[in-house]
């Protein structure tokens, strides 16, 4: 798995936590692409990370590689920041201190969209987001 960090986050917790969050949820893209949030306006999509599960049209040089993801986090002045799940799925909201509780729940949500995908499973947000949860409790209690 190539991980490219392209934010000003330190580049060894970056590899750390995308790299134990792939091996926990047991799927290995090629290419994972870090980047800051595209710029688009936060009531288009809540005003958190921004998930994208996709070819790396969004990366010019990631074109050569078919199984990419690329996870989007906020600038370091955005955090601490308040996530709420659809309420249909019925979640707790998750309170995330900094770029690094982020960043574990945002790997943790797309590596289990590709893990689903990879098995043939429907593509759900139920999973993806219990999956949010339980990554970042174990990253809370240096379980990652």
């Amino acid at each position: 798995m190539k991980i490219e960090n392209l934010t000003n986050y330190d580049g060894r917790t970056v590899r750390k936590i995308v790299t134990r969050v792939a091996n926990g949820v047991e799927v290995d893209p090629s290419l994972v692409v870090v980047n800051y949030v595209l710029e688009y306006p936060p009531e288009l999509w809540g005003g958190l990370p921004r998930y994208v599960t996709e070819n790396a049209a969004f990366c010019g040089y990631a074109q050569q590689f078919s199984r990419s993801v690329g996870l989007f986090l906020n600038y370091p002045d955005y955090y601490p920041a308040a996530w709420s799940f659809d309420g249909r799925l019925k979640l707790p909201d998750l309170h995330l201190q900094d770029w690094q509780e982020a960043l574990v729940c945002v790997a943790a949500h797309e590596f289990t969209h590709i893990r689903q995908f990879d098995q043939g499973d429907e593509l759900t947000e139920r999973e993806p987001s219990y999956a949010e949860i339980r990554y970042l409790e174990d990253w809370r209690q240096g379980k990652l």
